[in-house]
């Protein structure tokens, strides 16, 4: 039985005897996951083929598909320590062990060749279609492990700034010591996965918020953390990837059309240009920061812990001369820090902030 044919099982009371009342869409008001999924078309269909015509005949249904959702959902979920995960992250981010990856990812760490654009699409898709689906499943161990080791496979820091302890044992992790071994195309897929996500959940969050349900506080929190860790991490490297772009474009320039090509033929997208998807990213961190994010983070040490999360990569982002120059850039990051700092005390904001606009103006 499928996750989708079990959680079909959501019905309501039958209005007469031997007859079913439509579908719930509204999962959770029954007792599922939060962020379950029901297609009312296809769980009709379901009650339909195994002839469920009575309400006791329904119960059975209803405690085995719940028993079986409530255990695969629990298999397959990760347990996620944020400060545990940021450890590693700003210790060398090459060490965040990601052993539920695809198979075929782990295959090309000591064969870097074989990570062709055609492994990373196959893995990638089914990632992106299930988060569109429903947010939660980025908290799935292949997925979430999947995404992390992608990004490993991007430099977060330019090789002139890395001082990490120890090296890679990886033949892959080696090579993204000194450039990107992931696609732009494959990161700009990554972004765009973890931000819509990161937007849609926002909005789940801030309809249970209002309707009170206190039930789903811990796992919008996870949520928020697992999102804000991908998001600050895929920052970072699309940064670090256009700063190298910066660095190396006069060079090129200088060693003729020849060096041109030779550039192009190695990176046929590298002319991949971020700044819309990072303006909708700083949208996003804003949408988040105007949640009540003290009904979700009850101690101040983990809401600064997450508010973090946003506005570090907004501070990378603000180093970058390029970036600065962009004046919507510029605005949407000084809005994140603003909303950071009136709606959550961040008091780091306020002396970047000013030290910036002193800078710029």
């Amino acid at each position: 039985m499928s996750g989708t044919a079990c959680c079909a099982a959501t019905v309501g009371l039958p209005k007469q005897p031997g007859e079913l009342r439509p579908i719930e869409t509204r999962t959770k008001q029954r007792g599922f996951p939060a962020g379950t999924n029901v297609n009312t078309e296809r769980a009709q269909h379901f009650c339909d083929n195994l002839e469920i015509r009575h309400f006791s005949q329904l119960v059975d249904v209803c405690c085995c598909a719940v028993k079986y959702c409530a255990y695969s959902a629990i298999m397959d979920s990760i347990t996620f320590d944020i400060n545990d995960a940021l450890k590693h992250y700003m210790s060398d981010p090459a060490t965040i062990s990601t052993p539920e990856a695809d198979a075929n990812l782990i295959d090309c760490e000591n064969d870097p060749e074989s990570l062709t654009n055609s492994l990373i699409n196959t893995v990638l898709n089914p990632i992106v279609d299930s988060v569109a689906e429903s947010p939660d499943a980025i908290t799935r161990s292949s997925s979430f492990d999947s995404l992390q080791f992608l990004l490993k496979c991007a430099p977060v820091s330019l090789i002139s700034s890395q001082n990490y302890p120890t090296e890679p044992d990886s033949e892959l992790f080696k090579l993204s010591r000194s450039s990107s071994v992931l696609p732009t195309h494959a990161l700009s897929k990554i972004l765009d996965l973890v931000v819509s996500g990161l937007s849609t959940e926002a909005d789940i969050i801030h309809n249970d918020l209002e309707s009170d349900e206190q039930e789903l506080i811990s796992h919008h929190k996870q949520l928020l953390e697992v999102f804000g860790f991908l998001l600050q991490w895929t920052i970072a490297a699309v940064e670090t990837k256009a700063a190298e772009k910066s660095t190396t474009a006069p060079a090129a320039r200088g060693r003729g059309k020849a060096a041109k090509a030779k550039i192009s033929a190695k990176d046929k997208d590298g002319n991949w240009d971020s700044s819309a998807q990072l303006q909708t990213a700083l949208d996003t961190m804003c949408k988040v920061l105007k949640l009540k994010l003290s009904k979700i983070f009850l101690t101040t040490s983990e809401r600064d812990t997450f508010i973090s999360l946003l506005t570090r990569p907004v501070y990378m982002t603000l180093e970058s001369e390029q970036r600065v120059k962009n004046t919507a850039i510029r605005m949407h990051a000084f809005k994140v820090l603003c909303i950071a700092v009136k709606h959550h005390g961040h008091g780091y904001g306020k002396i970047y902030g000013g030290m910036c606009l002193w800078t710029l103006y």
